[in-house]
């Protein structure tokens, strides 16, 4: 059976599911549609209106979207003060929503705190910024070393906070650290079970 487009002087044919379940129009009737008096552009005359935020004294303009399916607001009213529902709310620490607590490990700690930086520029000013073991001084491929782990010097002393961590004397000494370049520095970490170099 065939099917013909419903439109008035138009001979196309159409498929038998754009008969039955589409509009029963070809493509090119379809297209005529869309540039009558209710399309611009391809966008219904709806889409083309210009909205406003629909707080008091905002004019701001918004989008079709934003009106349609958003809060009507433009982005700085709907974000403003006491309106914004995280207003107040401190979302660090404890009170991060991702927060558990003591996952952060000791070590890590004290990787990023102000005295292992201070102990880390030392190391580097001593050996020259030069790696130790294969002496290369590339800018930006240093890392300082503790010749024996930071991991054996907390069990040693069993230390569990970080203030018992800052005042451990071995821990910062410029006598057990070292510089070396990033590859030099892996390929000595690679056999865990090494704890001294």
């Amino acid at each position: 059976m065939k099917y013909y487009c419903k439109e008035k002087n138009c001979d196309n044919k159409i498929s038998c599911l754009t008969f039955k379940y589409g509009q029963g129009r070809c493509r090119s009737c379809s297209k005529k549609e869309k540039n009558n008096g209710r399309y611009i552009d391809g966008r219904s005359l709806i889409e083309n209106r210009i909205y406003y935020c629909k707080e008091f004294n905002c004019n701001n303009r918004i989008s079709f979207n934003n009106h349609y399916y958003g809060g009507a607001r433009c982005r700085s009213c709907a974000i403003k003060g006491e309106k914004h529902p995280m207003f107040g709310v401190h979302r660090f620490g404890k009170s991060a929503p991702g927060y558990k607590h003591g996952l952060t490990s000791l070590c890590h700690r004290l990787h990023l705190c102000k005295k292992n930086k201070i102990w880390r520029n030392n190391i580097f000013k001593r050996d020259n910024y030069t790696c130790q073991k294969c002496e290369d001084n590339t800018g930006h491929n240093l890392n300082a070393h503790h010749k024996l782990s930071m991991v054996v010097i907390l069990e040693m002393y069993n230390i569990k906070t970080i203030n018992q961590a800052i005042d451990c004397g071995l821990l910062w000494d410029i006598a057990w650290g070292i510089t070396l370049c990033k590859q030099c520095h892996k390929s000595i970490h690679k056999n865990h079970s090494i704890k001294a170099v």
